[in-house]
């Protein structure tokens, strides 16, 4: 058998359904072994290979040929699949934990969080889950109030968007005490003008 003759002949057999099922039998066999775990474990963590994983998940082509592997059906399923077991929810939640724990993460955490650009976002985040509202028509609103509270008339520090809790619909911006205060009348006109007479006859 010529080498050429031999690449081929492995070439078939290794393609077979039967082969790489056994291959990938013993393959699962081989990596739940704890000392092959533990070597991978001190593989992956040298500087040198991180490094390296890096690079090779940056470069654009590795980027689209993730991209287009993680599109396909069959593998969407797969990874719902497994990532619905318990003991994978059980350990990604402790490896979460373990990350969330380390004083650097905490240090980058804190730090992303104060950029002026991330509060931006939160800030226009917040108004469209809440209020179904932009950052621009909310300062609209703060510019149409002439920077004042739509009750009391004093100087917005703090805008708090108030909106009617039945129907969702934006009312106008408030200071914070008058937010408040109408939400503890229970938005209620007819007790709000109880309390007034109350206030006027004492």
């Amino acid at each position: 058998m010529t080498p050429q003759e031999k690449k081929e002949y492995m070439k078939e057999y290794y393609s077979r359904p039967e082969i790489k099922e056994k291959q990938r039998e013993y393959m699962k066999e081989y990596n739940s072994r704890p000392e092959i775990k533990e070597k991978k474990k001190e593989y992956n963590s040298r500087p040198e290979i991180k490094e390296k994983k890096k690079e090779y998940d940056s470069r654009p082509e590795n980027k689209k040929k993730k991209k287009e592997y993680d599109s396909r059906p069959e593998n969407k399923k797969k990874k719902k699949e497994y990532n619905s077991r318990p003991e994978i929810k059980e350990k990604k939640k402790e490896r979460k934990k373990e990350y969330d724990s380390r004083p650097e993460i905490k240090e980058k955490k804190k730090e992303y969080a104060s950029r002026p650009e991330r509060k931006e976002k939160q800030r226009a985040r917040r108004l469209k889950r809440h209020y179904g509202i932009s950052v621009e028509e909310y300062e609209r609103m703060l510019c149409e109030a002439a920077g004042r509270c739509a009750v009391c008339g004093e100087e917005l520090l703090d805008p708090h968007v108030d909106h009617n809790h039945k129907t969702g619909k934006i009312r106008g911006l408030l200071c914070p005490q008058c937010n408040i205060g109408l939400g503890m009348f229970n938005d209620s006109a007819e007790i709000l003008a109880k309390a007034a007479s109350y206030l006027r006859s004492n």
